[in-house]
């Protein structure tokens, strides 16, 4: 039968005690006689029994003081006093251990359990006063008495319950259910841990890793000599920190005088061969070079003017006539220094001038044996001009012709010749529109206005595009080559290049046959050929190109026009100058 039985329907329940023999009276300290209790039950008048004795059939009721008031420290009806429930925690705490009647079976009479030794018990009505190990019992406010707590041993426990009860009552299902998720909580901070292990492991890894690549020391040889510097130091920290002997450079005047021997820059260095600045840092292994400073110029003031872009003439002898670059200021500067006191001028900023370069292609072509025909004065009747296309025909051979507009016009069939030379190939060039005739004297534009020269290239081009319906080559030939600085200026918007010759065939002096074939023959590669198909009769040089021609081709010679010749030249200064910026010569 379950101890836990009824105790709700029961009321507190006594721990036993050994009961007392019936009729016997409790026996008590040495020298004690008897002690009446009064028990006191609803609907039943005050009884006194004695000490220990309890009334058959009814619980031990709470002793009264005399006059029939209740005890202070008593416990009310129906409750077990502190000392019943535990008297070993009573004694500890001071309070004063009373008789603790039994509750007796109906019919049985309740024996008074003796006094251990040495305990004392007051008269009658008197309060019971502490011996060693008790503890006074605590009434409460007012004077009721309060009800102790259950002891422990009778509290239920939290998976049994009292029998017939629901209170606190657990299931196996809810215990299996609590022990899972206790399971489930377990695993999940097994992982929360492992996980925080996991992430612990990474950071340490990644703070090497960092201290390794950013932190540690690295050996670097400097001069020769290795030394263990920070990742972050630069060449000034290492050569200060590890006192390397250094040369520092001069402090110069404006004029480039020295001030001073060592008022430069500290040293010079490179890194594996490469200049380097003073705060560069270095990486691990890295050869360290250290030089003398460079030499550095003192402070000033300055004032600036500009210098004035100006047409240079290259002055050089050459087949082609060229306007290179563009006009641009320069700028020029008065320093004075503030050390040195010293004035000079020096200029900052060249300016960028025109220069008319005069140049040949000889040399340019490489292997190619390259030459350049060319006919001035045309287009011209008595059918020199169609004989001269005729053999160029025959020969395989191109071209250039540098025509007088006006003959165009002027020339029975003249446009009509100028029309073949364009269908055959052949480079249609102005030779000015009437030969620089009136106020050039017929050999030189430069006799001309500037206007007057401007109306001889203008109007020669639009004679040649009238017959051909394009615009015509920006190459001109000036009448006698005469192309000095003065004209190019003028002309410079009008004109791409200009062309001369390196081969005067004389023909217009009528030399005979012989003569001009042998100045035919004597061209080199890349050479410009002076000849006329008009301006009178050039029938020696019709007989001489046909004797010339077939041998120049059994030479190796090809024939081109003006243009295909000074792309050679085009072609030759790219690559000079792509040479002057590749690494080698830089």
């Amino acid at each position: 039968m379950n101890a836990n039985k009824g105790k709700h329907e029961q009321g507190p329940a006594i721990p036993h005690e050994p009961p007392a023999a019936p009729g016997t009276p409790a026996q008590g300290a040495a020298g004690q006689g008897k002690k009446n209790v009064t028990y006191r039950r609803a609907g039943v008048a005050d009884q006194q029994v004695p000490a220990g004795a309890a009334v058959q059939g009814q619980a031990p009721q709470a002793r009264t003081q005399a006059g029939g008031q209740p005890q202070p420290g008593a416990a009310p009806q129906g409750q077990p006093t502190p000392q019943q429930h535990c008297p070993q925690q009573a004694a500890a705490q001071g309070a004063p251990q009373q008789h603790r009647p039994q509750a007796q079976p109906q019919g049985r009479p309740q024996q008074a359990r003796p006094q251990s030794a040495g305990r004392q018990v007051p008269a009658q009505g008197g309060r019971p006063y502490a011996q060693p190990g008790q503890a006074h019992p605590r009434p409460q406010a007012g004077g009721r008495p309060q009800a102790e707590p259950v002891p422990h041993q009778y509290q239920p426990t939290r998976y049994a319950a009292a029998p017939g009860s629901r209170q606190n009552y657990v299931s196996e299902a809810q215990r299996i259910d609590a022990y899972n998720r206790a399971q489930a909580q377990a695993k999940r901070k097994r992982k929360r841990n492992a996980k925080i292990f996991a992430s612990a492991a990474a950071a340490v890894a990644v703070v090497a890793v960092i201290y390794a690549n950013f932190f540690s020391p690295i050996t670097v040889n400097v001069d020769g000599t290795d030394y263990s510097v920070g990742r972050s130091d630069t060449i000034a920290q290492i050569v200060a920190n590890n006192n390397i002997a250094t040369t520092p450079g001069r402090l110069l005047a404006v004029d480039g005088s020295v001030i001073s021997a060592d008022g430069g820059d500290a040293f010079s260095a490179t890194v594996n061969g490469s200049d380097a600045s003073a705060d560069s840092t270095l990486a691990a292994g890295d050869s360290v070079q250290i030089g003398t400073g460079a030499d550095e110029t003192e402070d000033y003031t300055e004032t600036t003017e500009p210098v004035a872009a100006q047409w240079v003439d290259s002055k050089e002898r050459g087949a082609f006539h060229e306007a290179v670059g563009s006009l641009e200021d320069g700028v020029m500067a008065t320093r004075t220094g503030s050390i040195s006191g010293i004035t000079a001028q020096v200029v900052e900023k060249e300016p960028s001038n025109i220069t008319l370069e005069r140049y040949s292609v000889r040399g340019e072509t490489g292997d190619d044996k390259v030459i350049a025909l060319t006919f001035d004065d045309g287009p011209w009747h008595n059918n020199q001009t169609s004989d001269i296309l005729d053999i160029l025909q025959e020969n395989g051979a191109k071209a250039t012709f540098f025509v007088i507009g006006e003959n165009i016009s002027k020339i029975s069939g003249g446009a009509d010749l100028v029309q073949r030379e364009k269908d055959m190939g052949m480079q249609i060039c102005s030779h000015t529109y009437d030969h620089a005739a009136g106020s050039g004297k017929g050999v030189n534009l430069s006799y001309m206005t500037a206007d007057e020269q401007r109306d001889e290239i203008t109007k020669g081009y639009e004679a040649i595009r009238d017959v051909t319906g394009e615009e015509p080559s920006h190459v001109v030939r000036t009448p006698g080559g005469n192309y000095p600085l003065s004209v190019a200026q003028n002309l410079y918007d009008l004109i791409d290049y200009e062309v001369d010759w390196n081969v005067d065939t004389e023909d217009w002096r009528r030399p005979g046959k012989d003569a001009i074939e042998q100045k035919i023959l004597s061209v080199k590669p890349g050479d410009v050929i002076l000849m006329h198909d008009g301006g009178g009769d050039r029938s020696q040089t019709v007989e001489a190109l046909r004797e010339a021609l077939p041998q120049l081709k059994a030479q190796g010679y090809s024939f081109v026009t003006i243009d295909e010749l000074h792309d050679y030249h085009v072609r030759a200064q790219q690559a000079a100058q792509g040479d002057s910026n590749s690494p080698d010569n830089s």
